[in-house]
């Protein structure tokens, strides 16, 4: 709220630095903090909560002084080179994809079963999308639209290409479980920017211009939960890139745990 009226007054500009969990990083020759050990322990830490370096503040605050940074800055150490994170996030995935699998058979099978009986085509929909690096890779969905709908982005499409029984599977995300297999293939993760489709030239222009595709795409994300789809590139980025920014074990569970009840209402389409 403070961040907002400062922006609304005129002839003020603002930077606004956000903050993780500030830390000094273990120092070499430094006794106890120092060593294998110490740099193991922060390594887990940061793979859990999102933490920050102080010299990376100083850093961050000394380049807004100079008007070097604009807007809102966030300070968190990168998870690129944490091992801790990066394997514990890959097991994680392959867990809840494992389990989906064994525990949700069932529920696969009868809504393949279900949707080849109410409209004609095939059950499960295929579609590419932009990944990790930008990399195209081919999604697994349960088509809930009719067959023959011109490919584009769900917020470009009207309501009336959506079947009754997609409407209901869009609804309580159960639509989203082919993208289990895309899981083990390692094309996304569960939690991640939401992935869009190649033609949709001004999101990745956005998503890029923040390294957003820095990361894997995921079925879930922080947009998602905070209600913002792909209607708003611009915004949409923004939010990726704040994903990006904080992205940890604990924010990935508690997206996945939002997500399952029922927290976001997926991409909008274009009502009739």
């Amino acid at each position: 709220m403070a961040v907002e009226l400062l922006r609304s007054k005129e002839n003020v500009e603002t930077v606004n630095i956000v903050c993780s969990k500030i830390f000094d990083k273990p120092k070499d020759g430094s006794g106890v903090r120092s060593g294998f050990v110490a740099n193991t322990v922060w390594a887990v830490i940061s793979a859990i909560k999102p933490v920050v370096d102080v010299s990376e503040v100083v850093d961050n605050v000394i380049e807004a002084c100079y008007g070097r940074r604009r807007g809102t800055i966030i300070c968190s150490s990168d998870q690129a080179d944490n091992y801790v994170y990066r394997f514990g996030k890959r097991t994680l995935d392959l867990c809840v994809a494992t389990a989906v699998s064994l525990f949700l058979s069932w529920a696969i099978a009868l809504i393949w079963i279900a949707v080849r009986l109410t409209s004609s085509g095939p059950a499960i929909f295929a579609q590419a999308r932009v990944g990790e690096n930008g990399r195209i890779f081919i999604c697994y969905k349960f088509r809930t639209m009719h067959s023959g709908t011109r490919q584009a982005a769900t917020h470009e499409i009207s309501s009336s290409a959506v079947t009754p029984l997609g409407s209901w599977l869009r609804r309580t995300k159960l639509d989203e479980l082919p993208q289990v297999w895309n899981v083990f293939r390692g094309d996304i993760s569960f939690v991640g920017p939401r992935p869009c489709l190649p033609v949709q030239s001004e999101l990745i222009e956005e998503r890029m211009r923040r390294r957003v595709y820095a990361v894997k795409p995921g079925i879930t994300g922080l947009a998602q939960i905070n209600d913002i789809d792909m209607s708003h590139p611009g915004r949409l980025a923004e939010w990726d890139a704040r994903y990006v920014a904080l992205r940890s074990l604990w924010n990935d569970i508690r997206i996945m745990m939002l997500t399952i009840l029922g927290r976001g209402k997926g991409d909008r389409t274009i009502a009739n």
